[in-house]
Order: C-alpha cells, then sequence, then structure tokens
C-alpha cells in the first residue's frame, strides 16, 4: 500500500535530482527563452494561468523550474505504469509519438488533457529527451516515485493549496474512529495523492471488515489527482484489495456535484460528475489561511466567475478581487440546492444582502451560519460545512485539521455548528504530536456524526502529552498508552487496538502520555454564550450563562483553580465597569504618519549630521537643545533635501527635527524633517518602547502626526476656489489654517511616493484606507484630506497592554495629564467618565495581578510560535474584583500598590505577588488559604504559559 516514509523518501527525491536535474535545466532555459521572445503557444499560456506563473517575476526562472518538474514527474510515473503493467504496448514503443500515443490511450479525458503538456514539454530536443526519459525510467520504481511528490511540488504550491500529507497512523485512526462494518461510501474531499484513502483501505484489509467499501476522491489539482488515479490502478492491478476507488479530478466546493441532476440539468452540466451523499467524510483538508484562498481562484469554472460579475458587477482583475469572489463562491456553494447556474446567481445575491429575513424558518440557521462565519476563517472551516452537505444522515466525519479553531475568535461558528449539528464523539488536541514532516502548524482531530443537538451527549477531550520535552509521533504515544493499560497486542492493528480502548474510558482519565476529559455536549455552550453574534443561534432554554464560561481549550487541561477562584459573588464581569476597550491607533501608512526623535550622536551615527561636539554630555541631547547652545549649525545637516522653516533661527522651538522612513516602492531610507510641535504627538508604538509600568515623555522616542486642522497650502486654495467665502471664513474660525513651508513641504514629497497595490502600484494619496480620510466639507465640520488622522479616545487609552505577548503580561499605565498616543500593537481600556487618579491605580494593580493574568492565559488566542494575543473581545470577558464589596483599607492598599508599580520595571514579581495576597483576602477566609490558592494560581500559570510557548 502507498505509504510515505521519511527517510526513504528523502533518499529517494535526492537520486531522482541527480536524474532529473540536465534535463529540467535544459527545458527550463528553452522555454524561459520562448516566454521572453512571447513566442507562446496557447498551451503554455494555459500552463502559466495553472501554474500561476507571471513572467515579470524575479523568480520567474525558479518557479517555472518546479512546474517542469513536476510535469516530467508525472511523465515518467506513466512510463514505469507502460512498462510495469502493459508491457507488450512498452516493448512497441520505438519513438516519441508512439510513447505519447499510449499515455493519451490510457489517461482519462480532462478538461486540460496532460499529453499537451507532454507535447508542449518534449518539442524541445525532442529526441534527446525521449532517450534521457527512458533512461530515467530505469532507475525508479513506481510507488517509490510516487512517495516523493511532496518534494517535488514547489513550497509555494504546498503553502497555497494547503498540500501537507499526513502521517500513516493518523490517517488509519482516523478511519479506525469512523468507519464501521456498516459504512459503505467513504469520501476524501481533498484526497491529494490518495494517501488517506490508501491508509484506509490498508487499515480496513487488517481488520478484515469483510464488506466492499466505495471510496471517493476528489482533488482539486490536476497532476496530483492523475497521481493519485495511477496509485489506485497499481493497487488495484495488484490485487492488493477487493474495494472501489474513483477518483475525481474536482473542486469539492463545486455545487453541481452535490445535485442529483434532473434530465435537463445534465444535459446543461454535463461535464460536471455528481454523487450521492456518503456514509462516512474523512480526511486531512487542505490547510489554506483566508489570505491564501484566492488561489483557488484559477481551479473554479468560467461560468461562476461570469455569474459573479454579473451579480456583484465588480472585475476580477487583480487579487483582491478574486479572493472575494472565492469567498463568496464558496459560500453560494454551500447554500446548496443549486441545480443551474440561475439557481447560483440566487445564492450569490442571498450572500451579498445584508438581510435574508424572507428565507423559511427551518432553513434560516444554515443561511446564517454559512453567511456568518468569519472572513478571517482558515479552509477548515467552510470544508466542515461542505462535508454535513456531503453526509447522510447519522454519517460520521473525521478530520485532521489546524487546532488554531480551538483558541481563535473565527472558530466559535464552527464551533457552534459542531455543538448544534453534530453529535461530537472526540475532539483531540494533537499539538504536541509531530503530525507533518516540515509544517509548523499545530494540529487537532475531531470525530463527529451528523445528528441534531443532543445535550446529555458525552464528549472525549483528549490532549496527548510531551515527554521530556520533545514531541512524539502518535504511534509512538499510543503503543505507550495501551502498554501502560497492559492491553496491547503485538501483530493486531494498532489504531483498532487503540480505538477500541477509547470506547472503554466512561470517567476522566490521565497518564504520563496522555489525558481525557469528558463533557457534555451542553456544557461546550458556556464559551459561545459569551459571543454575542452567536446568541441569536441559541434557544432561549439553552442560555444559562455561568459567571465563568469554560473555553473548549479548558477541556484539555486538569481542573482549573479559576473554578474556585471566581466561583465568589465578589467578582464581575468588566462589561459592567465604565470602560471602552478598543484597539490603538491603526495609520494605514506608518512610513507617513510615524516619526522617530534621534540624540545628536544618534543623527551622527547615521550619517544624518556632521560636526564633533567636545562636550560629550552634548552628544546625548537633541538636535534643538544643542541648537540653542550654538554648538551646531544649519549647514550641519546632511541630507540636502530637508526642508529649513523659515526664520529657523528664532523659532526654533516651535519646531522638532525627527527621522522618518523614506519609502518609494523598492527604495528605503532615512530621511530628516522639521515638523512644527502642534502637529507632533507623543506615540507609544511598540513593546520595545517600553520597560516600565507607565509612559513618561522621556522615555518614548516616537511621535505621530496629527494635522488637526491643519491642511496643505494647495488645499487651502482649492477650498477658496470651490466654496462660498462665508464658509471659508466659518472653517477658518473653527481654527482651519494651511502648514508652515516645512511641514508642507514633508506632505507634499509623501505624495509622489508610490506603492504596490495588488497588481498595479498607486501613489500613497490613493492608498483606499488613506481615501477613507476624506470628507466633503460641510458648514458645521472641517474638511479633511489623506492626511488627516482623526484622533478618537480609544486612540488615548489609560490603561493598555500589548496584543502580543510572550513571557510577560504587563498592562501599562499612559500619562493621566499629557496621555499619549497609543498604536494599533496594543488593546487600550479607557474610562468613560472622568476617572480619578486614586481608581486608575487601583485597576492598574488589579490589572497586573495574577489573578487576571490567569484569566488571559487561558482565554486569549495562542499563536504560531506560541505568542498570546490579547484583544479586546478577550479582555471584554475576563473577571475583575468588584470593588464595591472591598473594604477602605484594601482600596487604599490597593491604590499604593498601582503607584508603586508604575515606577518599577517589569516584570516585578514581588509587586505582583503584593497585589495577589490583597486581592486573595477577598475570597479566602485564611491567610493560609490564601497562600495554598496562590500556589496553585502560580503552578497553572506556569504551566499553561510554558505549553503556549511549545507552540
Amino acid at each position: 500500500m502507498l505509504s510515505y516514509d521519511k527517510s526513504t523518501r528523502r533518499t529517494q527525491y535526492t537520486k531522482w535530482q541527480s536524474a532529473s536535474l540536465e534535463i529540467i535545466q535544459t527545458i527550463t532555459s528553452k522555454l524561459a527563452l520562448h516566454f521572453e521572445q512571447s513566442k507562446l503557444s496557447n498551451i503554455h499560456e494555459r500552463w502559466l494561468e495553472i501554474n500561476d506563473l507571471k513572467d515579470k517575476e524575479k523568480d520567474f526562472h525558479h518557479n517555472l523550474e518546479k512546474s517542469v518538474e513536476k510535469l516530467l514527474y508525472l511523465f515518467i510515473l506513466n512510463i514505469l505504469f507502460l512498462k510495469k503493467y502493459e508491457a507488450n504496448e512498452y516493448k512497441k514503443i520505438n519513438h516519441v509519438q508512439d510513447l505519447l500515443s499510449c499515455i493519451d490511450k490510457k489517461n482519462e479525458v480532462n478538461e486540460f488533457p496532460t499529453t499537451m503538456y507532454y507535447v508542449a514539454l518534449l518539442e524541445i530536443d525532442k529526441e534527446k529527451n525521449y532517450y534521457a526519459l527512458l533512461n530515467m525510467a530505469n532507475d525508479f520504481d513506481l510507488i517509490e516515485l510516487v512517495s516523493i511528490y511532496e518534494d517535488v511540488i514547489s513550497k509555494k504550491e504546498r503553502k497555497d493549496l494547503g498540500k501537507f500529507f499526513t502521517e500513516h497512523t493518523i490517517s488509519k485512526l482516523i478511519a479506525a474512529l469512523t468507519i464501521t462494518k456498516e459504512s459503505k461510501r467513504i469520501l476524501d474531499p481533498m484526497c491529494g495523492t490518495g494517501l488517506f484513502i490508501s491508509s484506509t483501505i490498508e487499515l480496513l484489509e487488517q481488520a478484515d471488515f469483510g464488506v466492499k467499501k466505495e471510496f471517493v476522491g476528489f482533488e482539486i489539482n490536476l497532476i496530483t489527482a492523475e497521481i493519485a488515479k495511477l496509485v489506485f490502478k497499481v493497487e488495484k492491478l495488484e490485487k492488493k484489495y477487493s474495494h472501489e476507488v474513483e477518483i475525481l479530478n474536482v473542486d469539492a466546493f463545486n455545487p453541481f456535484i452535490r445535485t442529483p441532476p434532473s434530465k435537463e440539468m445534465f444535459a446543461l452540466d454535463n461535464e460536471q460528475q455528481r454523487v450521492e451523499p456518503f456514509d462516512v467524510i474523512i480526511g486531512n483538508p487542505a490547510y489554506i489561511r483566508y489570505q491564501n484562498l484566492g488561489q483557488l481562484y484559477k481551479y473554479i469554472p468560467n461560468k461562476f466567475k461570469r455569474a459573479y460579475i454579473e451579480v456583484y458587477n465588480e472585475l476580477l482583475e487583480d487579487s483582491k478581487a478574486q479572493g472575494k469572489f472565492v469567498n463568496a463562491y464558496i459560500r453560494a456553494s454551500l447554500l446548496g440546492n443549486i441545480q443551474n447556474m440561475e439557481h447560483f446567481k440566487e445564492r450569490l445575491k442571498l450572500i451579498k444582502k445584508k438581510s435574508i429575513a424572507y428565507i423559511a424558518e427551518d432553513e434560516l440557521f444554515w443561511h446564517n451560519m454559512v453567511k456568518g462565519y468569519s472572513g478571517l476563517s482558515d479552509s477548515t472551516v467552510p470544508t466542515w460545512l461542505l462535508s454535513y452537505t456531503l453526509c447522510n444522515l447519522k454519517g460520521k466525519m473525521g478530520f485532521i485539521t489546524s487546532n488554531s479553531w480551538i483558541n481563535r475568535d473565527y472558530g466559535a461558528m464552527l464551533k457552534l455548528f459542531l455543538v448544534k449539528l453534530t453529535e461530537l464523539k472526540y475532539v483531540m488536541d494533537l499539538s504536541n504530536i509531530v503530525a507533518f514532516d516540515d509544517a509548523q502548524v499545530s494540529t487537532s482531530i475531531v470525530i463527529t456524526s451528523k445528528k441534531k443537538f443532543n445535550p446529555k451527549n458525552r464528549v472525549k477531550f483528549i490532549k496527548f502529552k510531551q515527554i521530556d520535552q520533545q514531541n512524539h509521533n502518535l504511534h509512538y504515544m499510543m503503543t505507550n498508552i495501551l502498554k501502560g493499560k497492559k492491553c496491547y497486542k503485538d501483530g493486531k492493528n494498532l489504531e483498532l487496538q487503540f480505538s477500541n480502548w477509547l470506547e472503554t474510558i466512561e470517567s476522566d482519565w490521565e497518564d504520563a502520555f496522555v489525558r481525557i476529559r469528558i463533557v457534555e455536549q451542553q456544557d461546550l455552550l458556556s464559551e459561545l454564550l459569551q459571543e454575542k453574534k452567536l446568541l441569536k443561534f441559541i434557544p432561549a432554554q439553552e442560555k444559562i450563562d455561568p459567571l465563568l464560561p469554560q473555553k473548549w481549550s479548558d477541556f484539555f487541561q486538569h481542573g482549573s483553580v479559576m473554578e474556585t477562584l471566581y466561583s465568589s459573588n465578589k467578582w464581575m464581569s468588566i462589561d459592567h465597569l465604565p470602560i471602552n476597550i478598543n484597539q490603538g491607533i491603526r495609520t494605514g501608512y506608518n512610513s507617513f504618519f510615524y516619526f522617530k526623535r534621534l540624540t545628536f550622536e544618534e543623527l551622527r551615527e547615521k550619517g544624518l549630521v556632521k560636526g564633533s561636539i567636545q562636550t560629550n554630555p552634548c552628544t546625548d541631547l537633541y538636535w534643538e537643545n544643542i541648537y540653542e547652545k550654538n554648538l551646531v549649525n544649519i549647514e550641519d545637516i546632511c541630507a540636502p533635501s530637508t526642508k529649513i522653516p523659515v526664520n529657523y533661527e528664532n523659532q526654533y522651538n516651535e519646531y522638532i527635527l525627527v527621522t522618518y522612513n523614506y519609502v518609494d516602492l523598492g527604495e528605503k531610507k532615512d530621511k530628516l524633517t522639521f515638523i512644527r510641535k502642534k502637529y507632533l504627538k507623543k506615540a507609544v508604538r511598540s513593546i520595545k518602547d517600553l520597560s516600565y509600568y507607565d509612559v513618561t515623555n522621556e522615555r518614548l522616542p516616537h511621535y505621530i502626526f496629527i494635522s488637526g486642522e491643519g491642511i496643505l497650502r494647495n488645499d487651502l486654495n482649492c477650498l477658496a476656489e470651490n466654496y462660498m467665502s462665508e464658509e471659508i471664513e466659518g472653517w477658518t474660525t473653527m481654527g482651519l489654517h494651511a502648514f508652515d513651508e516645512a511641514t508642507n513641504a514633508y506632505v507634499e514629497e509623501a505624495m509622489k511616493l508610490r506603492v504596490q497595490k495588488n497588481e498595479g502600484i498607486i501613489y500613497v494619496p490613493e492608498m483606499p484606507v488613506l481615501q477613507s480620510y476624506k470628507n466633503k466639507p460641510k458648514k458645521q465640520s472641517l474638511p479633511t484630506y489623506w492626511y488627516t488622522l482623526a484622533l478618537q479616545s480609544r486612540h488615548i487609552g489609560n490603561i493598555f497592554v500589548n496584543r502580543i505577548n510572550y513571557k510577560e503580561i504587563p498592562f501599562v499605565l499612559n500619562d493621566m495629564k499629557n496621555p499619549y498616543v497609543i498604536d494599533a500593537n496594543f488593546t487600550t481600556m479607557t474610562f468613560k467618565d472622568n476617572v480619578d487618579g486614586k481608581t486608575l491605580h487601583v485597576y492598574m494593580a488589579i490589572f497586573n495581578s495574577s489573578l487576571i493574568r490567569l484569566q488571559l492565559e487561558k482565554n486569549c488566542t495562542v499563536m504560531a510560535g506560541g505568542a498570546l494575543k490579547v484583544e479586546a473581545t478577550h479582555l471584554r470577558k475576563i473577571l475583575v474584583p468588584d470593588l464595591s464589596v472591598l473594604s477602605e483599607r484594601q482600596i487604599q492598599n490597593l491604590e499604593k500598590l498601582g503607584m508603586t508599580i508604575k515606577n518599577k520595571k517589569f516584570p516585578d514579581e514581588h509587586l505582583v505577588s503584593e497585589i495577589d495576597r490583597l486581592l486573595l483576602e477577598t475570597v479566602t477566609d485564611t491567610e493560609q488559604n490564601a497562600l495554598k490558592l496562590l500556589q496553585e494560581i502560580y503552578e497553572e500559570i506556569e504551566f499553561v504559559k510554558n505549553e503556549r510557548l511549545k507552540k
């Protein structure tokens, strides 16, 4: 049977590279020359399109080489097939045409027949290539060569289309957990080269189920589908199994494959094969990030694109538009009941409309779900919904996917789908398991059935552990678990043994290798009740909203100390406080809006100023301070394009000399400019700007450009030409004025800078995000322009926290008298009313406590590399002490601790410990209980933190 052994695969690929390198390079160089000379045949143009190749790209030659390698590889596989299974035909081959004829005979007809590519491939040095190919075929075994496909395709293609092939044991375990003797029809909706199906068949043969199964595999990529067909032809010819296998080169989301055809519709869409529902749907769906969904565009038939253009009245000329189309195409397809293109257009209109109130009530849940899942979802969410539409009632589904849906906000809709429309059986966290050879993606397995909501259904959450701080493969883990239970039988199928053992588990269970917790399905609603957008999906009788909701990720851990800690009525939701929780300011173009102020020595090191100052302390001062002492003059500025303010010698205190990033397409450099102080505000850009729990003026090097009522002189002149003098006077009274010369010069320079936007080049002011800052002037409001950055209260939070955190999660206090602007790298908390210093310091202490830290560690999103993402949505769900039940002594002590910690460098574990002990007085009876609880809190924080840092 087909399997991928890493060691053997690498050896085979090295051998392949050695044998194929010369012919690949020869063909590539000559094809590239054809492209350069515009001597493209139709088949070459289609080849470019299918492989997403653009001959203007700097790495075009390399990408073309990988495409040639892939095509050559499939050609060799076909030769090996002929040689082994159609030997008589092979012996009759005397020249190129005979070879092509034999391959053409055996290949099924596709929209783009592979033989046409071979003809184009061999047109260059035809006879030489012919003999080279025959010689290569002597050195390889067919199935061994199939195993290196993962290496042959480019890394870009693997990333774009999510082609990561599953470790053999994982495939068989999913099959063991889903397939029974009664299962007849089995689908892998994104089958790749067929590894999952092959592994499943191997398991069935070992299990001796005795019932012939029908397997279907969908594969969107032509060459991958051809390889899968070849593999199963080989295994069928060698009588390795008795099951039926059919591989279809189709897009699984194509709506017509799910519709039983009427005679009329079959005639209309006769190129698309349709399928009946399945008893089991399993696989490793393509893991495509939402940013890469547009890569599916080239695989979708043109008739769907034409329908989209008609409904949306939008052209599909760039990658952004194509990505939007793919998203709408998938959602429209998932709505189902599409029998012709008119039906498809109707579904597109439903996707486009905000309201679908006229949909029947029994269909509304599904429509809302399809329309409502997050646009930030990777392909995991729509694949689950797709499988539901392809599955029989009570049929089973089992996938290995990225586990990001468990912690990310976009996973909420998928969780609701699994709870309300299926009966969950297993949810496995494989983040400590080696699932893929070279994909750094933490994975999960979900096994479920297509059934209505059963609140008492018992779901097993399974977490495989790290052993000696190392990840192991699943085979190793299952073997050791079964041996520990003394139920391992050597020589028997491991996956079936493990599946049978899991069935016997009736209560929570744990050993050195795995942790299993059993949860009633109704308890899985707890987390979902915190998502306001989901509440309309949940009936009133199910909305039992606990004070401390449990996240799905909690069920993989030990019972949490949080269950004891936050059960007291002395805690309240932060939502009940007068606090706005939001994100800091997002400029849309940081290179224009942000400046950095450097000391004289730093400017000199960058070559932006010259001169030598004998007094060392002065070199650590800023330009204006040294200019005031007459130690430098304007001629010391080395940047000739820097606009010097008029009468600078008398007005230097009104300006600040700052550096900025000059970025014009590929050109990047540091430059200097004078900006009037009134247009600059101190800003906190990143956690690197901070090391203390508070922000002070001297510690911040960054400024942000806030033009306020200032506008370009040309813009003021345009207003004078187009509006009445009374309106101009009204705006002037409101503060409207022209920039000074130096500031004006800086903004005008930016207007000439260019940026790459999708497939085109635009000027900075044309950037859509900056265009959104413009308004149509009205009498009551000042005119605004692309450079008018609107400052809101949420951009100047009283307290703020970094969004992406690693070991520490400090909350920082803004300057209460002169607050600074906070960048979008932070989540801000702004008190709605004029809050006094006492209250701020109390909350400053509370937010930096371990009691808040534990909630963040448990509830926030874990990202790649172990980073913890703290978003506004996470902060809105945390619990804080109810100050009204604290004694005056406790409030005073919290205030003192808040005042003390703000002047300390973080992390200050001693002060945090003092805050913790004080807060624990509110939930414990004795100091001994408080210390015991505190130790449990620290241990749990350390455990959860280390778990995420492993990722």
